[in-house]
């Protein structure tokens, strides 16, 4: 938000296959609460909306790291709200994988803040 600086967001979650079936839908599914096996599902216009709402109120998002499966949709959808720099997953990826690279990106974030492309360059690499 405005108020506290936030430049980066990261969100971490299980994704929902572009091809699902319209009653399961794509987008972002959160666990409703710990040691539930039951998820709630955010749609990619939801959440777009959420993140837009607060550009407009002033927040100065530069970087989205959408780390779940199939965020393609959302990743279009939030650079259309003026998120310069979206980092997603365009298919399935194991869980080790995100770690990975979700731990080389912000080592070499804190090493050269604000250099996002070449932080996820890095990041690739390491896969």
């Amino acid at each position: 938000s405005k108020e506290n600086g936030l430049k980066m967001m990261h969100v971490a979650a299980h994704g929902g296959a572009e091809e699902s079936s319209a009653s399961e839908g794509s987008g972002l599914r959160f666990f409703q609460k710990i040691g539930s096996k039951e998820m709630e599902l955010v749609t990619p216009d939801d959440f777009a909306k959420l993140v837009g709402l607060e550009m407009k109120h002033g927040a100065s998002i530069e970087q989205v790291f959408l780390n779940a499966c199939h965020q393609r949709e959302l990743a279009l959808r939030l650079h259309r709200e003026s998120i310069k720099h979206v980092i997603f997953w365009e298919g399935t990826v194991a869980d080790q994988a995100c770690l990975l690279f979700a731990e080389e990106l912000y080592k070499v974030l804190s090493d050269r803040p604000g250099e996002y492309k070449y932080a996820f360059e890095s990041a690739h690499k390491e896969l």
